[in-house]
């Protein structure tokens, strides 16, 4: 029986931690008896004496001594009378002692010889264990430590990183390069804040003060040496449905309060409300974003796989498409918000087209600015980087020529064509935002402060590891926070790391944030003095320029053919997430990717399945336990089961776990009744080996198909399944639920006959079953192995 041959074992493994304990009183604490005892006093000896002496003293001992799981903390031992399985097993030992190399340390031991239970291996190799209110106490104290330690003068200068890698800069080296980058980038700025600024429903000037003050700020407190901080299409769209949201919110309200008040301030207020609400907004952002490095949430940002920011900034892309359209053909259309945005969008373009309301001249301008650029920068651009190290700035030139043009032809009297009119010059006085307006955007902030870390943290990582460096992730978080609550102080909309940009930006040979300086120079140049003169250019280049920008986003979706042979799931996270967006808007679109994606792994845990396994047959020393089913040489034993479970044992599958034990048991699959069917002469003929050494592998006999038919007429007489070894080693984590299944899958395959052992399990499964056992009266700690090479020898 296998209970026999567990005590057996067992039996041994106290007969040799006898031989290997040191202390006489911590065997007396064990409850050794005296006659044994003796040996810890006798001087060292070899292995053949202390054989003896040990074969003399059991001869004389009246009992043997199992292992009993009643206390955790220390083995402890009971007598029974068995003589007879006592003298065995010291003959077992003997010839173990024997058959060890004399020259071996013996310090070593018997480990690789001598098969031993959890309890056993815990006490021989010194287990540290605490109680919880130990735990606890030294817990707070490293608090404690850690909180003088940051409340250190020199601690809280890290708060401001460049204190620390600004005495270090090397000018010569360094200075040149980040000119060179800052400029690059400054000229990059110039377009891309007056494009986007349309996108958050402001004026162009509010693009260039968020392209100059964020990136000062972060400076001063970012890690990353090379993300370039500014507007991003993403953001900014989402900023802009914020806007138009909150402002017809307001405009409801005032109409209610005064019908004729909104209509008698005109578009100067309704954009000055706008401005209000895009700032009031930034701060808010930058509030959850310190809020959330305080309560050290840095680890949700994993929960944004990047398929989800995928999908979600593929979906953003057609919305801001959708957005420059109007402009492109020059029609007014209508705000739209919520469930099928875009179909009402497009539904009010064609109308709008169909009424003869286009203006032809600023579509066909559109078109052209398009093509050209398109043109330049997929097909012109790579040959002239071959040559150029400086990336060169199209975007920039677009605009200076449709400056030009727009100006000698007077395109906005002569052909309507709408311009970007008056930009004020000089810099705005510092204000609080309104807080009040808080209450409104909560839930924006709270998405657009997820997506910018995200961006902004992968970007980082992705500079660091190519240059190096390393970033602090919870730095960074204080870092945005720091940087949305102080540039929020001017009129500007949440700003972010542009992806486009920072490339750029790491391209140009830049070394620090040092750059920063270079391009915000150029910037106020831009606000201070050569914003009039951009005043007459047409609005419509300005949407080509994102237009055309969208190219890198759209290309996304070539990813989806590749993954779906890879992950069917990561490719439906990502489609979901896209067609979310898409379908109903931009913040709706990231929480249900998001949900979706919870789902899936939910879904995943639940579908976990149990794996039997076997011992690879040729191994070479090394023990390797595989899937049968995968591996033909996997070795399995008669009437005895190893499975795998290779998932957290929770709430969520706890039942199914037990179910599928239980299958596995009840239910042997072909691959183990074809093994366990095997002669002696097939199982022999599974590896041969010619002159050479290389090893050849046999043809099977039959196909499965014929070999299942065989099986069903004369099939060989299986001995029924009498232990189960379960591995834990792949469960990371398991619950209350899933150590009481544990205990029920203990307990009801005892009842069948069936004795359950577990291998490899973590100490924090150990630990969470001791105190679920602690209320129960299971002793089902004494089946647990180090390894599945003890439950298995232990097995008889």
């Amino acid at each position: 029986m296998v209970s026999e041959g567990a005590d057996c074992v067992q039996r041994l493994d106290v007969l040799w931690l006898i031989t290997k304990l040191k202390d006489v009183s911590l065997a007396a604490k064990a409850g050794l008896p005296e006659h044994l005892s003796v040996l810890l006093k006798a001087p060292k000896k070899s292995h053949a004496n202390r054989h003896s002496d040990v074969h003399q003293q059991s001869l004389r001992a009246p009992a043997c001594y199992v292992p009993q799981p009643d206390d955790s903390s220390s083995c402890c031992w009971k007598t029974e009378a068995c003589k007879s399985y006592f003298t065995q097993e010291c003959k077992i030992m003997a010839i173990i002692m024997e058959s060890s190399d004399e020259n071996q340390n013996e310090c070593e031991g018997y480990y690789d010889r001598v098969p031993k239970n959890q309890c056993i291996f815990d006490e021989e190799f010194g287990l540290l264990r605490h109680t919880k209110k130990k735990t606890l106490a030294m817990t707070k104290l490293e608090q404690m430590r850690l909180a003088r330690k940051h409340c250190h003068p020199k601690r809280l200068l890290d708060f401001m990183p460049i204190f620390k890698w600004l005495p270090q800069y090397n000018v010569k080296e360094n200075l040149i390069r980040d000119i060179i980058g800052g400029l690059t980038v400054g000229i990059m700025h110039v377009p891309q804040g007056m494009a986007y600024s349309s996108l958050a429903g402001v004026q162009p000037v509010n693009g260039l003060y968020t392209s100059l003050f964020p990136p000062l700020f972060y400076m001063l407190f970012g890690t990353s040496r090379h993300v370039s901080l500014g507007v991003f299409a993403v953001v900014s769209l989402m900023s802009g449905s914020c806007n138009q949201r909150v402002s017809a919110i307001l405009e409801g309200q005032a109409i209610k309060n005064n019908g004729s008040l909104m209509d008698s301030l005109g578009d100067e207020a309704k954009m000055q409300s706008s401005i209000a609400i895009v700032t009031s907004l930034a701060m808010c952002v930058g509030l959850v974003q310190v809020a959330m490095a305080i309560l050290r949430l840095d680890f949700l940002i994993a929960f944004l796989s990047d398929q989800i920011i995928g999908g979600f900034t593929t979906g953003a892309a057609v919305h801001v498409f959708t957005a420059q359209l109007n402009k492109i053909f020059g029609v007014p259309l209508p705000r739209c918000s919520g469930p099928g945005k875009l179909f009402f969008i497009y539904k009010a373009l064609i109308g709008s087209i169909v009424a003869g309301l286009a203006n032809w001249i600023t579509f066909g301008i559109s078109v052209c600015t398009i093509v050209l650029l398109f043109t330049v920068k997929t097909y012109l651009d790579p040959s002239i980087r071959k040559r150029c190290s400086v990336p060169v700035p199209y975007d920039l030139f677009v605009m200076i020529i449709g400056t030009i043009v727009s100006y000698l032809i007077n395109l906005h009297d002569r052909f309507g064509v709408k311009i970007i009119g008056e930009i004020p010059t000089g810099l705005p006085a510092p204000s609080l935002p309104d807080v009040s307006l808080f209450r409104y955007f909560l839930s924006d902030a709270v998405a657009i402060s997820v997506v910018v870390l995200v961006v902004t943290v992968s970007m980082g990582k992705l500079f660091a590891k190519k240059h190096k460096y390393e970033i602090d992730v919870r730095q960074e978080f204080y870092a945005m926070g720091f940087v949305e609550i102080l540039s929020s102080f001017f009129p500007i909309w949440p700003s972010s790391t542009a992806l486009a940009r920072s490339l750029v930006y790491e391209a140009a040979g830049t070394k620090t944030q040092l750059g920063t300086i270079a391009s915000s120079i150029l910037l106020l140049a831009v606000i201070l003095f050569i914003g009039p003169f951009v005043e007459v250019l047409p609005v419509c280049f300005l949407s080509c320029i994102i237009i055309v920008a969208l190219k890198g986003m759209f290309m996304q979706l070539s990813a989806i053919p590749s993954l779906w042979p890879i992950s069917k799931a990561d490719c439906a996270i990502f489609v979901v997430s896209f067609l979310a967006t898409v379908l109903y808007d931009v913040v709706e679109g990231l929480l249900i990717g998001t949900f979706f994606a919870a789902i899936l792994l939910i879904y995943g845990i639940q579908s976990a399945k149990v794996v039997e396994i076997g011992r690879m047959s040729h191994n070479e020393g090394q023990s390797y336990f595989q899937p049968i089913e995968h591996y033909r040489d996997a070795v399995v034993r008669d009437g005895v089961c190893c499975v795998r479970f290779a998932a957290p044992i929770v709430y969520l599958n706890a039942e199914r776990f037990k179910k599928n034990v239980d299958d596995v048991i009840q239910l042997p699959t072909l691959e183990r009744r074809r093994r366990e069917g095997e002669t002696e002469l097939e199982k022999s003929m599974k590896h041969c080996r010619n002159e050479s050494g290389t090893t050849l592998r046999s043809i099977q006999v039959m196909p499965p198909e014929l070999l299942q038919k065989q099986f069903s007429l004369t099939e060989p007489k299986r001995q029924p399944i009498r232990a189960i070894v379960i591995d834990l080693s792949a469960v990371p984590q398991i619950d209350y639920t899933g150590a009481q299944c544990l205990i029920e899958v203990f307990s009801e395959q005892r009842v069948k006959g069936i004795t359950v052992f577990f291998a490899a399990a973590s100490l924090q499964l150990l630990s969470r079953l001791e105190l679920v056992l602690a209320k129960s009266d299971s002793n089902i700690l004494a089946n647990f192995y180090p390894s599945i090479d003890d439950a298995l020898n232990n097995i008889k």
